[in-house]
């Protein structure tokens, strides 16, 4: 679906880095997040935890992979937290489950705080802070 979002917004002249193409990391198919990501857009892997779609290990594998291919810039991190039962009072995965379980996880996989910072502050203040769509 993100190639279609694409193709439509290329069509009527949209600025492709100021695009986020959202829940990517619902398919297990690395590739159309590569075309994706070719294409110019940013790319959210935005259900962190939720490991019914698509285990962690493969996201954080997929995103060492993207940061190795050069695509650091164009990566958004964060959890698609939707329902009351989701959050830690109520026995779910909570919110903290990105910083204090998968962001060290990524440290594992040799992500230094450079590449963290890039990804969790610098991307999100150049794309909000920007004329993004």
């Amino acid at each position: 679906m993100g190639d279609q979002q694409v193709d439509l917004l290329r069509k009527h002249g949209v600025d492709l880095d100021k695009v986020l193409i959202s829940h990517v990391d619902l398919k297990n198919d690395f590739d159309s997040i590569v075309r994706l990501l070719n294409s110019g857009v940013n790319v959210g892997f935005d259900t962190i935890g939720k490991n019914n779609y698509l285990p962690d290990e493969t996201r954080l594998d997929w995103i060492v992979r993207l940061i190795d291919l050069g695509y650091i810039d164009q990566l958004f991190l964060s959890m698609d937290i939707t329902r009351k039962s989701n959050l830690a009072v109520n026995g779910g995965i909570g919110y903290h489950y990105l910083f204090d379980t998968f962001i060290p996880e990524l440290k594992k996989r040799n992500i230094t705080e450079d590449q963290l910072q890039r990804i969790l502050s610098d991307n999100p203040n150049r794309f909000l802070g920007g004329n993004a769509v």
